[in-house]
């Protein structure tokens, strides 16, 4: 849909305006309850019956497709977690007279995700005031909830500007619900306004500079609201600026880790987002600065920068990677006769002369999409707007080709010339400006090339599509790869985004198989490589290597992860999320192969970048630490491993909070760390720390939960916990499929069990199976095979096979120290076990030559003889040391 036919969009429900397209009316629908959606709909139905069953159905796939591959609304991320409201919770409006602390309920004059705002005044004669109450909604009030709407009432104790809707008093109501009074703002919403009065182009940019002035006020106090709109911003009877909604800002001091800011924990108005909200990157004052430029780019063109018409988190991502910028001048040429007149232009082509240059500039600067290029503060945009009020040069500098090649020239005048100077400028400026139209034409037509075929497949939930089916993701992803072949064979590029973005979702969601055909399917349509697609190329090719690896097809996965990079680092900066991803995924394929210091090296880069980027406490650098510390580990560069993990959790601790995914993961491998320490109880502190968070916030079977029940379990077993240790790990078993390599390492470890319990009979068919399952998904000759393999020769070996025992030990342990080098880690356990058996089997001198040199490499290790490993090597040991009259007394298998 050509940008050209959008209307200006105003503040309320846009369906009396005869122009309105069917994207605005379903935008301002969605917006409201549901309940309250009948009445316009009923109306647009009088005036198009097939514009109002397009709405219907539209509304209808959103609702039944909240949990499909394109994912669940935005703006309800960061409840998706808590309990969902009673049945009729919008229906609770308290009622006229109703009396919270000194306070009587008039009328209800708005609502939010989670409050719900009256017209008030006071009840307790101390003297008449008429104020705006803010009450969390009921059903509402959860934990999380109510410490959210705690924080906006602490925020706005912060704040006190004229421009800022002030705080003036908070309580709890008597069944319990906190609440909090503001002043009450006698104003309308800010595009209402401008509808209303008609403002030039100077009154509307001292408006904006106005609103940048309180924000900037916020920002000082560190506050950064986070979701600036125009319902947001009222304009007073005297026309002075007041701006409202606290409840999804973020303190950027030190008590910010208690605010929601991550992709699993955010709320936006996708319309007037930040891309870094929208990627989920780190919150920043920069962040309502881009606000403002949308808000500033609107008044003056009459539409949004970008109309973004996503309503799930994928396809915006989608959308965003395709964004290009119209300028507000060119935005305001193209208006249709009546649009310009509805805001106040009565020449369009003069008006778009009045804003080309200076306010061009100034909001190209705002709308940057990397947040370091933008206006570094409200306060420093706002003194722009107000340059360009006075007449004076802007700060701004536009970055072109026709700026850059103008700089060369004066810096090489005497080669130039001046007259060298006129030709290259007038010649010049005719060429980048027809590239860049040709540039920004082909991209909008991509983008709503892309944006028509994902509504399309969205629209497949909808029943009356369907045919009364319900419609998986999985076949929804197997759909829409389908009809990419036969739909859009005409235009290979789109193709290849399209398969990208399936193949991506399909890796997130295990479907590895079918990610790797569309993402190779995705290659074959860019055909030959060329410098046009090598983004689209890395994108795939990193696809490719995601499924590989996820398929255990390691040693394959290393070419296409290296060329993704190779690909991506010629388009992106270093530190990007894509490029540090496919890094960090091609070390993950080192550290599978037992190339640990390669892993290490490829690590560390990544995480220099990250922190160069975006400093040190950015929670990304965080996760990327996690993964260097586990590479060190394996690396036995402990000490480095273990400081690595405590910056990690710290530094997600603090962004992201307890709650968050990747926070969790990091308590986890904490504690797995500690764990091989020998600091036991720590470890189990750490691991239920993560695996409690995990149970909150993921979905049951979710594959995270069965590793941390693993690691969980091998903690309890050193502790002598076995049967602990066996629920857990029994539990882990039960929430993997068939066919999951971690289903033998479950089964290894209740053989682990049972062979401490002194019951090698019940041990043996959980290592056979172990082995069975392991060797489906790794070579026998692989560490892990070789680990189960030693497991069952002890088993057997003391239920009477004692040569068949002893020789599957024996060549266990060559088999790994082959790979691991003498005196490996992963031969520790079997190295005991051997001594086991050889005690068992009544030929205690070679047990203890087995275990005094196990026992020495295990000092040498971990540097304590009261490290649990050391321990339970001395136990055995000195029981061989023992009179041989004590030899019958049952061994420990440990």
């Amino acid at each position: 849909m050509s940008q050209s036919r959008r209307p200006l969009r105003t503040c309320g429900m846009p369906d009396m305006d005869p122009t309105a397209t069917w994207e605005s009316l379903f935008d301002a629908l969605l917006d409201l309850p549901p309940a309250e959606r009948e009445a316009p709909l009923a109306e647009i139905e009088q005036r198009d019956p097939a514009l109002a069953q397009r709405l219907r159905a539209l509304l209808a796939a959103d609702d039944d497709a909240s949990d499909s591959f394109l994912g669940r609304p935005v703006a309800e991320l960061p409840l998706e977690a808590f309990p969902a409201p009673p049945e009729g919770w919008r229906d609770l409006t308290l009622p006229a007279g109703t009396l919270i602390g000194p306070y009587r309920i008039v009328t209800r004059i708005g609502q939010g995700g989670m409050g719900e705002v009256y017209l008030a005044e006071r009840a307790d004669g101390a003297f008449e005031q008429k104020v705006a109450l803010k009450l969390i909604k009921r059903g509402m009030d959860s934990a999380e909830i109510v410490r959210r709407f705690l924080t906006e009432r602490q925020i706005l104790a912060h704040l006190d500007h004229p421009g800022i809707a002030r705080l003036l008093d908070g309580g709890s109501s008597a069944d319990g619900r906190p609440y909090f009074v503001m002043e009450h703002v006698d104003g309308e919403p800010l595009l209402a306004h401008c509808a209303r009065t008609v403002p030039s182009v100077e009154e509307r940019v001292r408006l904006i500079r106005e609103i940048a002035e309180a924000v900037d006020a916020a920002h000082q106090r560190l506050v950064v609201h986070r979701d600036l709109k125009p319902s947001n911003i009222l304009l007073t009877r005297d026309g002075r600026v007041k701006l409202l909604d606290f409840g999804i800002a973020k303190l950027t001091g030190e008590t910010a880790g208690t605010i929601l800011t991550r992709l699993e924990s955010r709320a936006l108005t996708p319309a007037y987002a930040a891309p870094e909200q929208i990627l989920g990157e780190p919150i920043t004052t920069a962040t309502d600065v881009y606000a403002l430029g949308v808000l500033l780019y609107q008044l003056l063109a009459g539409r949004l920068p970008h109309e973004r018409e996503a309503r799930a988190l994928p396809a915006l991502v989608a959308e965003l990677e395709s964004e290009t910028l119209t300028r507000a001048s060119t935005a305001v040429r193209s208006l249709a006769g009546e649009q310009a007149r509805a805001l106040g232009i009565d020449d369009p082509a003069r008006f778009s002369r009045r804003l080309a240059g200076d306010l061009d500039t100034i909001l190209a600067r705002a709308l940057e999409r990397d947040p370091a290029r933008r206006y570094r503060s409200a306060a420093a945009f706002a003194e722009d707007l107000g340059r360009f009020l006075d007449g004076k040069p802007i700060l701004a500098r536009p970055v072109t080709a026709l700026y850059r090649l103008k700089k060369w020239v004066r810096r090489n005048r005497l080669v130039a010339g001046a007259a060298a100077l006129v030709v290259l400028s007038l010649t010049g400026g005719l060429a980048v400006s027809l590239w860049q139209a040709r540039v920004a034409r082909q991209e909008t037509e991509r983008a709503e090339r892309i944006r028509d075929f994902l509504i399309s497949i969205f629209l497949a939930a909808d029943p009356s599509v369907a045919q009364g089916s319900e419609a998986t993701a999985r076949q929804l992803l197997a759909r829409g790869a389908e009809r990419v072949g036969e739909e859009l064979e005409d235009d290979p590029g789109i193709q290849a985004d399209l398969l990208a973005m399936i193949a991506h979702i399909e890796n997130e969601l295990g479907l590895s198989q079918s990610a790797l055909e569309h993402a190779r399917r995705g290659l074959t349509a860019l055909g030959p490589s060329s410098s046009k697609n090598t983004l689209r190329r890395g994108y795939l090719r990193f696809e490719e290597g995601s499924a590989l690896l996820a398929m255990s097809q390691i040693e394959q996965s290393i070419a296409p992860f290296e060329e993704a990079i190779a690909l991506l680092s010629a388009r992106l900066k270093p530190g990007e999320l894509s490029l540090t991803t496919a890094k960090t995924e091609l070390a993950s394929s080192y550290f599978n192969m037992r190339q640990y210091e390669r892993a290490v090296v490829l690590l560390e880069e990544v995480y220099e970048e990250r922190k160069k980027a975006y400093g040190e406490d950015d929670p990304d650098a965080g996760w990327h630490l996690v993964q260097l510390a586990n590479a060190l580990r394996e690396a036995m560069r402990w000490e480095e491993a273990e400081a690595g993990y405590r910056r990690s959790v710290e530094v997600m601790e603090r962004a992201w909070g307890g709650r968050h995914p990747a926070t969790a993961d990091g308590h986890v491998s904490l504690g797995s760390h500690l764990a091989l320490l020998g600091e036991l109880g720590e470890a189990e502190a750490e691991v239920r720390k993560g695996l409690g968070a995990q149970r909150e916030i993921m979905p049951p079977g979710h594959p995270v939960l069965p590793r941390s029940l693993i690691q969980l379990g091998r903690i309890l077993y050193h502790l002598n916990r076995f049967e602990e240790s066996e629920a857990a790990v029994a539990e882990a078993l039960s929430l993997l499929p068939p066919g999951r390599w971690s289903r033998g390492v479950c089964l290894r470890q209740l053989g682990l069990v049972r062979l401490a319990q002194g019951r090698p009979a019940e041990a043996v068919p959980l290592f056979e199976e172990a082995a069975s399952v392991l060797g489906a998904q790794f070579p026998e000759e692989s560490v892990r095979v070789q680990q189960v393999l030693a497991n069952l020769g002890l088993a057997r070996g003391l239920l009477g096979q004692v040569a068949e025992g002893e020789a599957a030990l024996r060549r266990a342990i060559a088999r790994i120290e082959e790979q691991g080098g003498a005196g490996a880690l992963e031969a520790l356990l079997p190295r005991r076990q051997l001594g086991q058996l050889l005690l068992a089997t009544g030929r205690p001198a070679e047990a203890v030559a087995v275990l005094s040199a196990l026992r020495e490499r295990e000092l040498e290790l971990y540097g304590r003889p009261d490290h649990f490993e050391v321990v339970a090597t001395t136990e055995v040991l000195d029981r061989a040391r023992e009179p041989a009259t004590r030899l019958a007394a049952p061994p420990r298998t440990e």
